[in-house]
Protein backbone atom coordinates (compact mmCIF):
# COMPACT_ATOMS: atom_id res chain seq x y z
CA UNK A 1 0.00 0.00 0.00
CA UNK A 2 1.11 3.53 -0.50
CA UNK A 3 1.65 6.14 1.83
CA UNK A 4 -1.67 7.55 3.16
CA UNK A 5 -2.80 11.00 2.61
CA UNK A 6 -2.08 11.80 6.22
CA UNK A 7 1.56 10.87 6.05
CA UNK A 8 1.95 12.41 2.90
CA UNK A 9 1.04 15.57 4.80
CA UNK A 10 3.10 14.50 7.57
CA UNK A 11 6.57 14.30 5.25
CA UNK A 12 5.81 17.81 3.80
CA UNK A 13 5.49 19.26 6.76
CA UNK A 14 8.23 17.63 7.92
CA UNK A 15 10.85 18.28 5.33
CA UNK A 16 10.13 21.97 4.95
CA UNK A 17 9.90 22.33 8.52
CA UNK A 18 13.57 21.29 8.76
CA UNK A 19 14.66 23.00 5.28
CA UNK A 20 13.20 26.53 7.12
CA UNK A 21 15.38 25.50 10.43
CA UNK A 22 18.41 25.34 8.61
CA UNK A 23 18.45 28.15 6.60
CA UNK A 24 17.73 30.14 9.75
CA UNK A 25 20.78 27.57 11.71
CA UNK A 26 23.45 28.92 8.87
CA UNK A 27 22.55 32.02 9.00
CA UNK A 28 23.57 32.13 13.39
CA UNK A 29 27.14 30.71 12.29
CA UNK A 30 30.31 31.61 10.35
CA UNK A 31 29.40 30.99 6.35
CA UNK A 32 31.43 28.79 4.71
CA UNK A 33 34.41 29.95 3.02
CA UNK A 34 36.09 29.35 -0.29
CA UNK A 35 38.82 27.11 1.10
CA UNK A 36 42.52 26.12 -0.65
CA UNK A 37 42.64 22.30 -0.06
CA UNK A 38 45.65 20.60 -2.08
CA UNK A 39 47.39 21.95 -5.15
CA UNK A 40 44.87 23.72 -7.28
CA UNK A 41 41.93 22.42 -5.48
CA UNK A 42 39.35 24.50 -3.45
CA UNK A 43 35.96 23.90 -1.97
CA UNK A 44 33.77 25.70 0.11
CA UNK A 45 34.42 24.77 4.09
CA UNK A 46 33.38 25.73 7.31
CA UNK A 47 36.95 26.78 8.42
CA UNK A 48 36.09 27.43 12.00
CA UNK A 49 35.13 23.87 12.67
CA UNK A 50 32.10 25.04 15.24
CA UNK A 51 29.73 22.71 16.95
CA UNK A 52 26.74 24.63 15.93
CA UNK A 53 27.78 24.11 12.26
CA UNK A 54 28.47 20.51 12.77
CA UNK A 55 24.86 20.72 13.74
CA UNK A 56 23.40 22.54 10.29
CA UNK A 57 26.23 20.18 8.41
CA UNK A 58 24.16 16.96 9.92
CA UNK A 59 20.51 18.62 9.86
CA UNK A 60 21.48 18.69 6.05
CA UNK A 61 22.54 15.03 6.05
CA UNK A 62 19.23 14.34 8.02
CA UNK A 63 17.17 16.40 5.64
CA UNK A 64 18.64 14.80 2.49
CA UNK A 65 18.26 11.24 4.18
CA UNK A 66 14.88 11.68 5.27
CA UNK A 67 13.83 12.49 1.37
CA UNK A 68 15.94 9.45 0.00
CA UNK A 69 14.18 6.92 2.12
CA UNK A 70 10.59 8.25 1.15
CA UNK A 71 11.33 7.97 -2.29
CA UNK A 72 13.11 4.41 -1.83
CA UNK A 73 9.90 3.11 -0.18
CA UNK A 74 7.76 4.76 -2.51
CA UNK A 75 9.50 2.61 -5.69
CA UNK A 76 9.54 -0.92 -3.27
CA UNK A 77 13.12 -0.29 -2.67
CA UNK A 78 13.31 -1.42 0.65
CA UNK A 79 16.95 -2.59 1.23
CA UNK A 80 18.43 0.65 -0.04
CA UNK A 81 15.86 2.35 1.95
CA UNK A 82 16.53 0.34 5.36
CA UNK A 83 20.24 1.66 5.00
CA UNK A 84 18.86 4.82 5.24
CA UNK A 85 16.99 4.22 7.90
CA UNK A 86 20.23 2.73 9.50
CA UNK A 87 22.06 6.39 8.53
CA UNK A 88 18.95 8.19 9.88
CA UNK A 89 19.20 6.32 13.18
CA UNK A 90 23.20 7.63 13.42
CA UNK A 91 22.63 11.09 12.31
CA UNK A 92 19.95 11.36 14.90
CA UNK A 93 22.37 10.39 18.19
CA UNK A 94 25.07 12.20 16.44
CA UNK A 95 22.98 15.40 16.32
CA UNK A 96 22.16 14.53 19.90
CA UNK A 97 25.62 13.73 21.01
CA UNK A 98 27.21 17.36 19.46
CA UNK A 99 24.19 19.38 20.68
CA UNK A 100 24.22 17.93 24.26
CA UNK A 101 26.82 20.77 26.03
CA UNK A 102 25.14 23.63 24.09
CA UNK A 103 21.59 22.33 25.34
CA UNK A 104 22.22 21.57 28.92
CA UNK A 105 25.23 24.26 29.67
CA UNK A 106 27.86 21.88 30.40
CA UNK A 107 31.21 21.95 29.28
CA UNK A 108 32.15 19.73 26.39
CA UNK A 109 34.00 16.29 27.48
CA UNK A 110 37.11 15.62 25.20
CA UNK A 111 35.16 12.91 23.21
CA UNK A 112 33.22 16.03 22.03
CA UNK A 113 36.62 18.15 20.83
CA UNK A 114 37.72 14.76 19.17
CA UNK A 115 34.29 14.43 17.76
CA UNK A 116 34.26 17.94 15.74
CA UNK A 117 38.24 17.29 14.97
CA UNK A 118 37.42 13.71 12.98
CA UNK A 119 33.94 14.92 11.47
CA UNK A 120 35.62 18.27 9.69
CA UNK A 121 38.57 16.38 8.83
CA UNK A 122 39.35 16.37 4.98
CA UNK A 123 39.06 12.98 3.37
CA UNK A 124 42.49 12.73 1.70
CA UNK A 125 45.46 15.27 2.70
CA UNK A 126 47.45 14.59 -0.25
CA UNK A 127 45.95 15.47 -3.83
CA UNK A 128 47.05 11.93 -4.84
CA UNK A 129 44.45 9.62 -2.82
CA UNK A 130 47.07 7.16 -3.03
CA UNK A 131 49.20 8.92 -0.97
CA UNK A 132 47.33 9.78 2.00
CA UNK A 133 48.60 9.18 5.33
CA UNK A 134 45.77 10.97 7.53
CA UNK A 135 44.02 8.51 10.15
CA UNK A 136 40.79 8.70 11.21
CA UNK A 137 40.36 9.38 15.35
CA UNK A 138 36.41 8.25 15.13
CA UNK A 139 34.08 8.67 18.65
CA UNK A 140 32.98 4.98 18.84
CA UNK A 141 29.61 4.43 18.67
CA UNK A 142 29.11 3.11 21.94
CA UNK A 143 30.30 6.20 23.60
CA UNK A 144 28.01 8.13 21.62
CA UNK A 145 25.04 5.99 22.72
CA UNK A 146 26.50 5.95 26.21
CA UNK A 147 26.36 10.07 26.33
CA UNK A 148 23.30 10.64 24.88
CA UNK A 149 21.50 7.67 27.42
CA UNK A 150 23.35 9.64 30.94
CA UNK A 151 22.35 13.45 29.28
CA UNK A 152 18.82 13.12 27.74
CA UNK A 153 17.30 10.24 29.92
CA UNK A 154 17.60 11.52 33.56
CA UNK A 155 16.27 8.63 36.09
CA UNK A 156 16.59 5.98 33.45
CA UNK A 157 19.26 2.97 33.57
CA UNK A 158 21.88 4.23 31.56
CA UNK A 159 22.54 0.79 30.52
CA UNK A 160 19.21 0.00 29.44
CA UNK A 161 18.97 2.81 27.63
CA UNK A 162 21.57 2.01 25.54
CA UNK A 163 20.84 -1.62 25.61
CA UNK A 164 17.31 -0.32 23.88
CA UNK A 165 19.33 1.93 21.46
CA UNK A 166 21.61 -0.86 20.14
CA UNK A 167 18.91 -3.32 19.09
CA UNK A 168 17.74 -0.01 17.00
CA UNK A 169 20.57 0.30 15.41
CA UNK A 170 21.14 -3.32 14.88
CA UNK A 171 18.01 -4.31 13.33
CA UNK A 172 18.95 -2.34 10.00
CA UNK A 173 22.33 -2.56 10.04
CA UNK A 174 22.26 -5.57 7.85
CA UNK A 175 20.93 -3.18 5.24
CA UNK A 176 23.98 -1.49 5.21
CA UNK A 177 26.79 -4.27 5.29
CA UNK A 178 24.32 -6.62 2.65
CA UNK A 179 23.61 -9.60 5.55
CA UNK A 180 21.89 -12.13 3.78
CA UNK A 181 18.85 -12.49 6.35
CA UNK A 182 17.95 -8.88 5.14
CA UNK A 183 18.75 -9.41 1.28
CA UNK A 184 16.08 -12.05 1.74
CA UNK A 185 13.59 -9.66 2.53
CA UNK A 186 13.00 -9.51 -1.22
CA UNK A 187 12.45 -13.32 -1.54
CA UNK A 188 8.97 -13.85 -2.11
CA UNK A 189 9.19 -17.75 -1.84
CA UNK A 190 9.99 -18.67 -6.01
CA UNK A 191 12.59 -15.65 -6.95
CA UNK A 192 14.06 -12.13 -5.76
CA UNK A 193 12.19 -9.41 -6.36
CA UNK A 194 12.92 -6.03 -7.20
CA UNK A 195 11.46 -3.50 -6.60
CA UNK A 196 8.40 -4.78 -3.96
CA UNK A 197 5.13 -4.14 -5.21
CA UNK A 198 3.01 -1.81 -2.87
CA UNK A 199 0.89 -5.06 -2.07
CA UNK A 200 4.01 -6.59 -0.04
CA UNK A 201 3.66 -6.45 3.43
CA UNK A 202 7.24 -6.59 3.55
CA UNK A 203 6.71 -3.40 2.19
CA UNK A 204 3.83 -2.07 3.70
CA UNK A 205 5.49 -2.81 7.41
CA UNK A 206 8.81 -0.81 6.56
CA UNK A 207 6.37 2.16 5.62
CA UNK A 208 4.96 2.17 8.31
CA UNK A 209 8.08 1.93 10.25
CA UNK A 210 8.73 5.27 8.75
CA UNK A 211 6.96 7.33 9.92
CA UNK A 212 8.17 7.20 13.22
CA UNK A 213 11.64 8.19 11.27
CA UNK A 214 9.94 11.03 9.79
CA UNK A 215 9.11 11.94 13.40
CA UNK A 216 12.40 11.27 14.79
CA UNK A 217 14.36 13.55 12.19
CA UNK A 218 11.98 17.06 13.45
CA UNK A 219 12.79 15.79 16.86
CA UNK A 220 16.63 15.72 16.30
CA UNK A 221 16.13 18.86 14.06
CA UNK A 222 14.47 20.47 17.23
CA UNK A 223 17.45 19.48 19.42
CA UNK A 224 19.89 20.92 16.95
CA UNK A 225 17.75 24.04 16.46
CA UNK A 226 17.84 24.66 20.99
CA UNK A 227 21.16 24.22 20.83
CA UNK A 228 21.24 27.68 19.19
CA UNK A 229 19.36 29.23 22.44
CA UNK A 230 16.67 31.92 21.95
CA UNK A 231 17.94 33.31 18.53
CA UNK A 232 17.00 29.63 16.59
CA UNK A 233 14.52 28.52 15.19
CA UNK A 234 13.74 25.84 18.10
CA UNK A 235 10.21 26.56 18.87
CA UNK A 236 9.50 26.96 14.86
CA UNK A 237 10.27 22.76 14.94
CA UNK A 238 9.19 21.90 17.90
CA UNK A 239 5.51 23.82 17.20
CA UNK A 240 5.51 21.93 13.81
CA UNK A 241 6.40 18.44 15.64
CA UNK A 242 3.63 18.94 18.08
CA UNK A 243 0.92 20.21 14.99
CA UNK A 244 1.94 17.10 13.17
CA UNK A 245 2.14 14.52 15.90
CA UNK A 246 0.87 13.10 18.80
CA UNK A 247 3.22 12.83 22.29
CA UNK A 248 3.62 9.31 21.29
CA UNK A 249 4.73 9.69 17.79
CA UNK A 250 1.29 9.22 15.62
CA UNK A 251 -0.16 11.27 13.78
CA UNK A 252 -2.73 13.91 14.30
CA UNK A 253 -3.26 15.78 10.84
Amino acid sequence: MPFSTKEEAAFTTAVQTIDQAVARMENLVPQPAWTHLHGDDRAHRYVEHQARQALVLKSVRLSSALRAGWVLLQNGLVLDAGATMRAMDELDSDIMFIAGPLVFQHPREPRHDQYLAEFFQEEFDHPDPLQATQRRNRVSRRDIRAYVARTYNAGLPVSQVVAVTETIDATFSGYVHGAAVHIMDVYDGHKFVLPLQTTDRRLSDMMRQYVLYVHRAMMAVAVAAKAFGDSGPFELVYGAVHCVFTDDGEIRL
